[in-house]
Parts: C-alpha cells; structure tokens; sequence
C-alpha cells in the first residue's frame, strides 16, 4: 500500500501523499520488525532516517544542510550513538564511530554543515568515552604532567591559535 502511494505521489507531485506514504512504509517496516521480535535499534532508526532523506529529495544537493540531512543524521545517529554509549558492544562502538568518520569526511568533501558536524561530534564523543577509563588508570602525576604540558603550549600559541580558530569557524559557517 505504501509503495503503491508513493508511486502516487512521486507521478502526481502531491507532496501530502508522498509524506503519508513514507510514513506508512515506516510503520509497516517497524510492525514487521516487532513482529520478528527486533530488538535493534538501527532496525527502526534507519528506516525513518532513509525515508526522511527521500522526503528531503532534491534539497540534498542544492537545499541548505541542516533542512536536507539534518533530521535524517539526527535520527539515524543520535540513537545508535547513545545505544553504543549504554551498552558495552565493541563492534557497535565501531560501526558507530566509522560511520562517524564517513559522515564528517563526506561533509568535508561535499562542503555540507550538518554530515560534518553531526560525524565530528558522534567521533568526538565516542573517543572521549572510549578514552576516559584509560586516563583514570594512569598514575596521578601522567594527567597532571600532560594537562601542564597541554597549558604550556596552549600559552605560547595563544595568538596563532586564536587566528587558526577565527578561520576555523569561517570555513565551518561557510558550509551549506
């Protein structure tokens, strides 16, 4: 019934039709999975992220990003990304943060906000959880010695850091 009005929609143009259409293709693909007693969350956040980026349609190539791919790397990321943090699951943690990886290069090479900064933030904050166990095994003197390390530089790169940071955030606001 889906497909049928999605076909429907797409040779008439009637956009109403079109969203009600991906909507019931959602649903019916969550009823098969609970039917089937799916108890993964990739299972019904990808099918939504998939029809919200048909939905998008045209937009993903000359729309602004954060309206195209927005919602769809949103609802795809968000929930593997804390099911990953919640559940002690290497292999998720590292489908996660490739995705993440893929997310942020395609964004810098398409010049797209939202797949760059939804990707750097999925591996950024994968990383800092993967990491922070090892740093509290450390000895005590380790953090203290690399934070005072970390300061030193920051200190005397001050400048060139603060310019570096200016045309970061020109370039990253300069990305569709």
């Amino acid at each position: 019934m889906g497909g049928a009005a999605l076909a429907h929609s797409v040779a008439g143009r009637r956009t109403v039709t079109g969203w009600i259409a991906l909507a019931d293709l959602v649903a019916a693909a969550w009823v098969a999975l609970a039917g089937a007693a799916v108890v993964t969350t990739e299972a019904y956040s990808l099918p939504l992220a998939a029809a919200l980026l048909v939905a998008a349609g045209p937009r993903l190539v000359r729309g602004p990003s954060w309206q195209s791919w927005g919602p769809a790397l949103l609802v795809g990321f968000a929930p593997s990304l804390v099911t990953a943090l919640a559940v002690d699951q290497p292999l998720r943690t590292l489908l996660v943060g490739l995705a993440g990886v893929v997310a942020f290069v395609a964004g810098t090479w398409a010049h797209r906000q939202a797949p760059f900064l939804v990707g750097a933030v999925t591996v950024g904050v994968l990383g800092v959880v993967e990491l922070a166990p090892w740093v509290g095994r450390l000895d005590s003197w380790v953090p203290l010695g690399a934070a005072g390390l970390l300061l030193l530089v920051v200190g005397a790169t001050y400048e060139q850091r603060r310019q570096q940071a200016r045309e970061a955030v020109a370039w990253v606001s300069q990305l569709r």
